[in-house]
This record gives C-alpha cells, structure tokens and sequence, in this order.
C-alpha cells in the first residue's frame, strides 16, 4: 500500500471536519415542501449600508439550526445546533460545534464537534473550566479544564426543572453579566419550577416570562425580572445597563433587577403577586409592526420594521464601525426577515429606544435570523436560521439549513491566533480598557474566574483599577472581585450617574447585602438627582430583609419626582412592609411624595380587609 504523506494526511484529516455530516435520519417537514436559496445564493440577497461587507462564514452542511452562537477565548466561534427544535422528542442528536477561522477572511478553516448528545438545546456559554448548556429539562455544565475540546467527563446537571413541551417559549440564551452571574431567558407559555436536582417541588422556584441568572461560584439560583412574552435577547451598554428584547408586546426593556414587566394582554395579565396592581412599561416608544396578520399587509408595514418577534441583541462598543452606529442596539426581527437597529438614549429612571433605520436586510422570506453578537475584530456575527413561516413553526422545519454571516466594516482589523487565558494579570487588567468591548468583558471573567479560584493580583494592578474606578464603569466591575469595600468610597467621588448606579448593582447583588447597606443608601438618597441611580437605590430595597427595609423604603418615599417606572419599583419594594407593620407602613405611605404610593396603599389596605 503506499504511504500517505503527513500534510496529505493532515489536509484529508481537516477536509473531513470541513465535511460536516448532520444527524442520521434528520428530516424537512417544512410545508409547502420547497428549497431555500443555496448559502451562496442567500449571501449575495443581503444588503447592509454603505461601506459594510457581508461574508458567509459557514452554511450548511456544515451548520444547520444555529439557535445560539459565542465566541471563546481565543475567538473561535462556538454554534449550538437545535435539531430538536419544537418537537420535543429526546433523541440527543443536538450538538454544539467549533469553527475557527484562521486567517480572519470571514470563512472557516476549521470545525469540531464538542458534544453531539444535547436533546433540546438553545444556550451556551464558555466560562469556569467549561461549556454551560440549556438542554431543558435542565441546565448542564460539561467540563473542559483542559481546554483540549474534549468533555473531561459527562455533563452536570446544575439545575433541572425547565419546562418541556413550551414550543418557541422554554428556557434559552447564556450570558454572562460583568456582576459575574449567568444570565439566561424564559418564555411565558408553560412555567418551570427550577431548583438543584432533587430539591423538593415545594422549595424550587416558579418562574415564566422572565430573565434568570445563576451564580457559579455561590451555586445559587433567581428570577431577576418578570414580564414581558418571550425574552431572546440580552445585552449590556457602556453604562453597564442591560437590555432585553422580546416579541408581541413591545421589543426592548432597560432590564433593572426586580422590574415586574409587562405581560402579554391575552395570558396572566398580571403578576403572581396580587398587590403588584401595575406593571412597568418598556424603553421603545415604537413597534415594528402594525397589527395582526391583516394590517401587516398594508403599506407602511415594512417602515415599520417588518414585524412583531425578535431575536438576539448586540448593543453595539467598538471604534471599527462608524460613529452613528456606536452604542446602537441591533436585534433580528424574524418576521421582518433583517436586523432591526434602534437609538438608545438616557431618559429619565432608564432609558428610551428611538426607531432607527433598519441595518441589514435577509431580501429573502426564508432569512431568519436568531443571534447577533460582537466579534473579537470589532465586527459582528449572524447566526441565521433559514426557515419559512412563524417562530411557532407550525407549517414544518426545514431542518438541515443554517448559515452563520460575519458582519465587517471596510475599517476593521484583523485579530488572529491568540488566547486570553495565556495572558497574565497585568495584561489582562490593561484589556479591562479595550475599545472593543468584546475583549474588556472577556478579560474581566477571567479576572473574575481566577480570582474565585483564590488567585490574588498583583498590588500593583489593583491600584490602577482603583484609580481608574470613578471615572470607569468596568473598573468599579472589577473592584467589586477584588476591593468591594471600596465601592462605597468611588460612589463618593463619582461625578458619573452611570458609576453611580453601578456601585449599587453590585453592592446589592455581588452576595448577601452586608447589614449597612440599608442605612447607607438611606443616607444618600435625599442627595441624589439621577433617575438611573434612584431606580437602582429602588432596586435595592428588595434585596434587603424586609425588617431591614424601613429606613431606605421613608427616604425613597421622599423623593420629589419620580416618572411611573420608578415609582412602580419602589412600590414592589414598600408593599411587603403593609402586610408586616400596617400601622408603621400606612404612616410613610401617608407622608409619600409620590402619588401612586398612596393610592396603591389605600387600594392594598382595601384588598386586604376584603380579603382580597
């Protein structure tokens, strides 16, 4: 037999890779039967402003149903295929695949399989010495410590619980919050009762349409906001603020801990809580549809944006594209068939979203995009679905297509062949200040990650973080892993609201509020002018034992002028105290500044003597 020369060998080897095969027995039941524009095809359809260039990254076969994407440390793209999508039948053919593109040409070189046994996958995340997966019933950690792309052992369920059978609306989407928790999404059509595997149905938390997160080193697990419909989509701006779009309602929330959102008017209009009485109202003050299926048809529809689902959002922080696009939210509208774009801007206790010119358009009805995010080279990749119909899917899947479009300016830069967790600390807290955000929030989890396995940095860094905390809004997310008991201080001497506020987030949620928090943010609230900040002070208020609360809750009652939002969130954090001291309760609400605060305790101390 004659022999194989090693690079002939190794050409054959990777051109196998390049031949991804899907799942045996992987069936189309899209209706009517039909085929989508080839990967090829689909690229030249896409239109994108001037200056802009879209390239095909991967297509099938080698990808298909790419429902989440990510990138690791060293840049390379990590793609969660959902074969299972809708059907809800465990056969464990859902896999998660690696794609390397080593000479940053927006194509792959390379691909591997990571795990092909998933059964209803829709999230992953890279962080910890391993892969976090949704795979409802549960959340699965597959560990990796060694990096080599091969699980060390099975997955570990870190929670089970996630409703099954919930169509388009179960669990999904990983991120992780610079708090250093694991942010994750849940549909409102069948609720979960989530807990740690084996916790009793009565202890396990009941969650629908909300925004999760989990804690990897404390183990714990919470809803940090209810409402909205069908969360897909989570995001963080330069303030450090996250945002999530949803579908049907309205599309984009300014995302504060312990915010009851509105819920769809046609299922469980309100919140579990009875009391609740009114839920808080979204940052857009536009939508991207016109109505039901009959309006949709009419002339200005497609000004509008295309329709009422969405998918994904990537807040845009990176100098390689130009100025009017920093800062901006991008998300895929489903229906809509392109990649809405909308203007943020502080109002208020938040935030309000203008309409914005649409960024990219699929010019295809089987273009459905599912994911966005920021590249390591300041561009963007799509995770597309290609498919016909509703999000419900009810006319068939079309399940052996998928594409994955790199996103680049004419100004982009190449970034090849590196690797994060090689860097020290120094080089990493310099990263901390990168003006592409996609490396400052990947060297800031490391930071993170080390400092939870007991690693200390050096003196010498932390001092630059310090330095650098009243005027950074990563910095004071740094400290708060490494000096937390500064945080109180940089809240002293910033003179930016965003820092501000940030100080509170993490002083409330980095652990058990420490027993002073209540009365020093008490003592702060009659000084402070910003919404932002007042509606995180609010935030607070019920992380604290409701013991704990009285003197926080009377300054906050104080407040001159509130708009409803904020109002509404002291009102979730007071309300508790009626049932506890009505008499003491009754006496601040009286004395309340703002409106809504009497009129809901008046409404509250009624219900409850009717015994409602």
């Amino acid at each position: 037999m004659k022999s194989v020369p090693l690079v002939a060998l190794a050409t054959l080897l990777l051109s196998c890779e390049l031949s991804a095969q899907l799942p045996v027995g992987l069936k189309n039941t899209q209706a009517p039967p039909a085929r989508p524009p080839s990967p090829e095809a689909a690229l030249k359809l896409v239109t994108v402003p001037e200056g802009f260039r879209v390239s095909l990254f991967a297509g099938e076969p080698d990808v298909a149903q790419p429902i989440a994407i990510e990138y690791d440390d060293c840049g390379r793209l990590w793609v969660a295929e959902s074969f299972s999508y809708i059907e809800w039948k465990r056969k464990g053919q859902d896999r998660i695949s690696i794609f390397t593109d080593r000479d940053n040409d927006g194509r792959f070189d390379e691909r591997k399989t990571f795990w092909a046994k998933a059964n209803h996958l829709s999230g992953i995340q890279i962080g910890y010495g391993g892969v976090w997966v949704c795979d409802a019933p549960q959340l699965l950690f597959i560990p990796d410590a060694n990096r080599d792309d091969v699980p060390d052992g099975p997955p570990q369920v870190v929670l089970d619980g996630w409703a099954e059978n919930a169509e388009h609306n179960f669990f999904n989407g990983l991120k992780w919050g610079p708090d250093g928790w694991l942010y994750g999404r849940h549909g409102i059509k069948k609720p979960s009762r989530v807990g740690k595997p084996g916790t009793p149905d009565d202890e396990r938390v009941e969650l629908s349409c909300s925004i999760w997160r989990y804690h990897p080193i404390r183990k714990e697990f919470e809803v940090v906001a209810d409402g909205t419909i069908n969360p897909w989509g989570l995001d963080w701006n330069a303030d450090g603020q996250p945002f999530i779009t949803t579908s049907v309602v309205d599309h984009l929330w300014h995302l504060v801990p312990g915010a009851r959102f509105t819920r769809w008017e046609n299922r469980r209009e309100g919140h579990p809580n009875p009391y609740t009485y009114e839920l808080m109202q979204p940052s857009s003050d536009h939508r991207h549809w016109l109505g039901g299926e009959k309006e949709r048809r009419q002339l200005g529809h497609d000004e509008q944006g295309g329709g009422h689902s969405h998918c994904g959002l990537m807040i845009y922080q990176a100098k390689q594209w130009p100025q009017q696009y920093r800062g901006r939210a991008f998300f895929n509208n489903v229906h809509g068939h392109r990649v809405n774009m909308d203007h943020l801007k502080r109002k208020g206790s938040g935030y309000v979203a203008t309409h914005g010119e649409d960024f990219l358009r699929g010019n295809s009805a089987w273009f459905r995009g599912v994911s966005i995010i920021q590249s390591p080279d300041g561009g963007a990749m799509l995770a597309e679905w290609t498919d016909l119909g509703e999000c419900h899917d009810r006319d068939g899947i079309h399940r052996t297509s998928g594409r994955l479009f790199k996103i680049d300016h004419r100004d982009s830069t190449s970034v090849l062949n590196f690797d994060l967790q090689k860097r020290d600390d120094g080089e990493l807290v310099a990263m901390l200040w990168h003006d592409n955000v996609w490396w400052s929030r990947h060297a800031l989890r490391i930071l993170q990650e080390r400092i939870a396995a007991g690693r200390k940095l050096p003196e010498k860094e932390i001092q630059r973080i310090i330095s650098r905390a009243p005027r950074s809004v990563v910095a004071v997310q740094a400290l708060a892993s490494t000096r937390p008991k500064l945080l109180r201080g940089v809240f002293d001497h910033a003179e930016d609201e965003a820092i501000r506020a940030q100080v509170i987030h993490l002083l409330a949620h980095r652990g058990p509020p420490d027993t002073g928090l209540p009365t020093w943010l008490s003592q702060e609230v009659a000084g402070e002018s910003s919404g932002l900040v007042q509606i995180h002070m609010a935030s607070a208020l019920q992380r604290v034992e409701p013991d704990d609360r009285w003197g926080l809750a009377e300054a906050l009652l104080q407040l001159p002028k509130t708009d409803r939002n904020l109002a509404l969130m002291i009102w979730y954090g007071f309300e508790p105290l009626l049932a506890k001291e009505p008499t003491r309760a009754l006496k601040l609400a009286v004395r309340s500044k703002i409106p809504l605060i009497r009129q809901f305790t008046a409404r509250r101390i009624a219900d409850a003597r009717a015994g409602r």
